[in-house]
């Protein structure tokens, strides 16, 4: 029977595989992967020609004393821009006596066999370095159908996980088999890179720790769980750190007891093990598409390893956040910093360069300290605008029980949603209380972006308030929480869940009889609800039997 176990797992396993790689033929990606990057302009000319490429050209071929540098990777690379006016590109030009050129073939979405056929083709185009950053999208997003030495190689990896780990999930399996495959991309690309006669910088990549919640609802079904959280609720962080401390040993995998611990550990001034619990947290999320410590270490190893430089931007920027746990006061949500501080990824490639004497013509009057402040000279966006913007792009498609972001199973507020208003407070509170005024008054502060569109908007207005109403419970701003969530019901009165979280608002008021009142209405979906029976009866408001 123990025989048998792995290889059952193994076949359900090669049979959801086989399925995506049918959803994956059906990919717009494939058929652009396999084109050129670039296309020739003129006889002398190359530009970029990818649907979604920053606009990039360049010369062909190189002109004599020429530095030429490419960017390469996901959305990590994209944000850092292209050409001479880029932080990378002004860089270049203040440190290196000869002419220089910074050419961004980042691209959002991407992963790292996607990026290895764009190193292939650049590795033509006579480049001096190459910077790759990827990472984030790699974990446990497996593409299939472009490829079908890939497709044949990922499977291998997977039954070969399941072999060794028969009792890892799926979510583990997939995380283990897209090391491995970035781990043989990298590798790869690097080689190509070396070939080519450039250098190679890799660079790690940050996540944000501490105000970036797993994906979904709390699981406040669970009596334990609700039991450790309302006790953190209520202020008392070394209790509740105590009971999650123990939830953790028998809950291994649960992703929001292990950001729990971890925000108790930092209230109670624990901050080497509040991010030690704040990346096992990361590790253990449902829809992880953050680089993980683990992830980074094997960037890291691979960089040794290969003799490619090393930027390592996970480590410079955790030294940029408060104790050291990397947060929103420098990215924007999950991985992206900050518009302001793409100076810091041009600092850290060319500290990693010059640290590593590397064989360019720098200037003999480099600074003391990389310039990084100075690098960036373009349009600030307002953090508060963009804490907003990714704040109605996590809500609106869980309100619609979009698959892609985990689905709103009932009701239940999406604590990646708390967080991003718990940002956006922080920002901005006059801001925040505009956008809840009414769904026109959200409408006139934000105009539609990549992240965000207004189509369906309406009807995610109550889940907004709902929200809306939960934070401001949870940081104790009790009349706020009330009118969000008398708000929300009135903009739908089915949204019973907002009469769940208005009960623990009245309980924190100490005004028992309205919280019954509530529990009482919703008492009936209590089957559908865990929550709605646990949470009554650890408060004590488990209606009269009749």
């Amino acid at each position: 029977m123990h025989n048998i176990l792995p290889v059952r797992n193994a076949f359900f396993i090669a049979i959801l595989l086989l399925l995506r790689s049918a959803a994956r033929a059906q990919d717009d990606n494939c058929g652009e992967i396999a084109e050129p990057f670039f296309t020739a302009q003129s006889s002398e000319t190359m530009a970029a020609n990818r649907n979604g490429s920053l606009p990039s050209s360049f010369s062909m071929p190189k002109p004599p004393g020429m530095i030429r540098v490419f960017t390469v990777g996901e959305s990590a690379a994209f944000i850092n821009g292209s050409g001479p006016e880029s932080p990378l590109g002004r860089l270049l030009k203040m440190t290196v006596s000869s002419d220089t050129e910074h050419i961004n073939c980042g691209l959002c979405a991407y992963i790292s066999h996607d990026i290895a056929p764009i190193v292939d083709e650049i590795s033509g185009y006579a480049p001096d370095v190459v910077v790759i950053l990827v990472g984030n999208n790699n974990n446990r997003f497996l593409h299939y159908g472009c490829d079908m030495e890939f497709d044949a190689v990922t499977r291998a990896y997977t039954l070969e996980e399941r072999a060794r780990h028969p009792t890892h999930s799926i979510v583990e399996i997939e995380q283990a088999v897209s090391m491995r495959l970035q781990e043989d991309d990298l590798r790869r690309m690097v080689r190509r890179i070396k070939k080519s006669g450039a250098l190679a910088v890799l660079c790690t990549l940050p996540a944000s720790l501490k105000d970036f919640a797993p994906q979904g609802a709390l699981p406040l079904g669970d009596r334990d769980f609700a039991k450790a959280w309302r006790c953190m609720d209520r202020g008392n962080f070394s209790l509740a750190q105590k009971l999650f401390s123990d939830y953790v040993k028998l809950h291994d995998g649960e992703a929001f007891a292990w950001y729990a611990l971890a925000e108790c550990a930092e209230k109670n001034g624990d901050y080497d093990k509040a991010k030690e619990y704040y990346a096992a947290a990361l590790d253990r999320d449902t829809n992880i598409n953050r680089c993980s410590p683990e992830r980074n270490e094997m960037i890291r190893r691979v960089a040794r390893e290969e003799g490619a430089y090393m930027a390592d931007l996970e480590r410079i920027f955790s030294t940029m956040s408060p104790h050291g746990i990397t947060d929103g006061t420098v990215l924007d949500d999950g991985v992206h910093w900050h518009n302001s501080l793409t100076g810091v990824f041009a600092c850290g490639v060319m500290d990693a360069l010059a640290a590593g004497h590397a064989s360019l013509p720098f200037k003999k009057d480099l600074p003391a300290s990389c310039p990084k402040e100075k690098l960036y000279e373009g349009g600030h966006a307002s953090a508060a605008y963009v804490a907003y913007d990714y704040t109605m792009a996590y809500i609106k498609p869980w309100a619609s029980g979009s698959r892609e972001f985990g689905g709103m199973p009932h009701g239940e507020v999406l604590e990646r949603g708390i967080s991003m208003m718990q940002r956006l407070y922080n920002l901005d509170p006059k801001l925040m209380k505009k956008a809840l005024a009414s769904p026109e008054s959200a409408r006139a502060l934000m105009p539609e972006s990549v992240w965000f569109s207004f189509d369906g908007f309406d009807a995610a207005w109550p889940y907004y308030l709902m929200h809306a109403g939960e934070f401001y419970r949870r940081t104790g701003k009790r009349k706020e929480a009330l009118d969000c969530f008398k708000r929300a019901l009135q903009a739908d009165p089915q949204l019973y869940m907002a009469k769940f979280y208005r009960a623990l608002a009245y309980i924190d008021m100490g005004d028992k009889e309205k919280a019954r009142e509530d529990f009482e209405a919703i008492y009936q979906y209590r089957d559908k609800h865990p929550e709605i029976g646990v949470l009554a009866e650890l408060e004590g408001m488990e209606p009269e039997r009749k």
